[in-house]
């Protein structure tokens, strides 16, 4: 048996033993440990104090609805904050600063900078940068403009849709540069296409390392808050925002404009309700009958969702408005509580059939990617190639395959398909 004193003798033996190094180890840990625990909370509290500003905006009469929401929404909060900010704190420092730096290095490295030359080259070098810089974002801010202006259901999410389509566009613009030799004009013109290539070189390799890191920032903040948040977390902060945003413009019920904003935010409360209320995060790969009846009733809580709509296309008044609002409010609570039951007391029988738009989409492109890819590649075959007709019938299939893509009307597309046939192949 070991006695007291042997044991405090073993423990202050072992402390004298440890390396200054070990000991700078665990300073290091705790000091990034203390660190992360006090952004964490700073975190917490600025977006708990900004969903409890929310809720009192929305000057509910009831106390003590009131002081459950505040609970209920702290705690939600809390939790979804918690999440996100893991999730950024990883993104930033283990994938998104490192290979940054590995792509500015390695493209860097194997570019050629005009050393010793006059100011006009120095200056025909930036602007072979700037107009690189031109090049890569003025397409996607257009497409994204224009996907803005043409769906504003996507207002709350346009940050983000501006993020992805640039990023996106980026990558086409990386592989055309790294695909592409360009040689300087020995002339010397005002444009210096190899401070053009290498600029779009470098700043798109960048900008699909961000693409990666939005898509693995999306993937891991939904894989923690599967693991800290409750369920419905999402979707009651959202519902709350969404009803004290009606709230705050409910004098506004004339404008159609600003009617028009608020129904497709309930759209898009609508689509987290039919995402998270189906549970599917529990299911594995097999779907099972569970798994049909929760997904069946996330679309009946969807669709109360999507009933307000009518309603605030139908007001004549604020009243009317403010009791869209008193709803807004009832479903927040019930899925701070996870009460599906009251959740489902006035919801329909029977959802109606969800329309999938991006499924449309592609069932559109496919068959006109089809007639544009013949177009493209028939005439190339020998045998076609050397008909004298081969010119007219790759326009032709081209044409066809996008009037297809643009109408879903089969007599307009025959009417105009026979005009062109007429004139390719008179």
């Amino acid at each position: 048996m070991f006695t007291s004193q042997q044991i405090a003798s073993n423990d202050s033996a072992g402390t004298q033993s440890t390396s200054p190094q070990s000991r700078q180890a665990v300073r290091f840990r705790d000091r990034l440990h203390e660190r992360f625990r006090r952004g964490l909370l700073a975190t917490q509290r600025v977006q708990i104090d900004r969903h409890l500003g929310i809720l009192d905006s929305l000057e509910l009469a009831d106390t003590v609805q009131k002081g459950r929401l505040r609970r209920d929404i702290r705690g939600a909060a809390a939790r979804r904050a918690s999440a996100a900010y893991a999730a950024n704190l990883i993104t930033t420092w283990l994938f998104s600063l490192p290979v940054i730096v590995i792509v500015i290095a390695v493209v860097l490295a194997h570019s050629e900078f005009p050393s010793g030359s006059s100011a006009g080259s120095l200056l025909s070098y930036m602007g072979g940068a700037g107009a690189a810089g031109v090049l890569m974002l003025a397409p996607a801010a257009a497409v994204a403009l224009t996907t803005y202006l043409l769906a504003p259901s996507l207002g709350r999410l346009f940050e983000k849709l501006t993020l992805y389509t640039m990023f996106g566009s980026a990558c086409l613009v990386f592989l055309f540069f790294a695909v592409t030799t360009w040689e300087s004009d020995p002339n010397g013109s005002a444009f210096n296409a190899t401070a053009a290539s290498m600029s779009a070189l470098t700043l798109s390799g960048i900008v699909i390392v961000a693409n990666g890191s939005l898509a693995f920032n999306h993937w891991l903040t939904n894989y923690l808050d599967a693991r800290w948040c409750r369920p419905y977390d999402h979707i009651a902060l959202f519902l709350l925002g969404t009803a004290a945003s009606i709230h705050r413009e409910r004098r506004r019920w004339h404008d159609d404009s600003q009617v028009t904003k608020w129904r497709a935010w309930l759209e898009i409360v609508a689509a987290q309700v039919e995402r998270d209320a189906s549970l599917s995060r529990r299911f594995g790969t097999a779907e099972d009958g569970t798994h049909t009846e929760l997904r069946d009733e996330a679309r009946r809580i969807a669709a109360i969702v999507r009933s307000h709509k009518r309603t605030l296309a139908e007001a004549y008044s604020a009243h009317d408005v403010d009791a869209v609002v008193t709803s807004l409010v009832r479903g927040t609570q019930a899925f701070c509580a996870g009460d599906r039951t009251a959740l489902l007391a006035n919801a329909p029988d029977q959802a109606a059939p969800r329309v999938n738009r991006f499924a449309a989409a592609i069932l559109r492109l496919i068959p006109a990617a089809v007639l544009i890819a013949a177009g493209i590649f028939l005439p190339l075959i020998p045998a076609i190639a050397q008909s004298e007709l081969a010119s007219s019938l790759r326009w032709y299939l081209i044409v066809m395959g996008a009037i297809m893509f643009v109408t879903t009307r089969q007599d307009l597309a025959t009417k105009i398909g026979e005009a062109v046939a007429k004139v390719l192949f008179k």
